[in-house]
């Protein structure tokens, strides 16, 4: 029982994650957020939830820089499952879904590989067989041992 309220739990983060997302992007989506959002990312006294929540929406706008504030973000959220696969899953998508440059391109495979050595428990020496994988079939969940 403990356990189905734990999932119960973590589903409900995650739609108020895409929630509250769609509602900063819809109304009020503008590059004068980019200032805001940079301060309240980048703050340390802010939960890692909030930071989650306007990375998602920064890379969303497309804001200058968003590739910069997803490595800060990846970095404090490789760590804690829940917030990993949140982020993984964005990553992908907008991979998948968005038009990006080559060097975003670049920089978003990169992560994708960071976050996926991590979730799927290999080595780091597997980044290179991670990256191709990502580049040639999208399949970023198989096994690279």
């Amino acid at each position: 029982m403990d356990s189905i309220k734990k999932i119960l739990k973590q589903v409900s983060s995650l739609f108020a994650i895409f929630f509250i997302q769609g509602i900063i992007s819809d109304e009020i989506g503008s590059s004068k957020l980019q200032v805001v959002f940079n301060d309240e990312i980048k703050n340390p006294n802010n939960h890692l939830f909030l930071k989650l929540i306007l990375v998602l929406t920064y890379m969303d706008l497309k804001l200058s820089g968003y590739v910069d504030i997803l490595k800060i973000i990846v970095k404090q959220v490789i760590n804690n499952d829940f917030f990993r696969k949140i982020l993984l899953t964005e990553l992908k998508t907008h991979y998948v879904l968005s038009y990006i440059s080559n060097s975003d391109r670049n920089a978003l495979e990169n992560m994708i590989a960071d976050l996926t050595i991590v979730d799927i428990g290999v080595t780091k020496k597997n980044k290179g067989n991670i990256i191709n994988q990502i580049k040639k079939t999208g399949k970023m969940n198989e096994s690279f041992e």
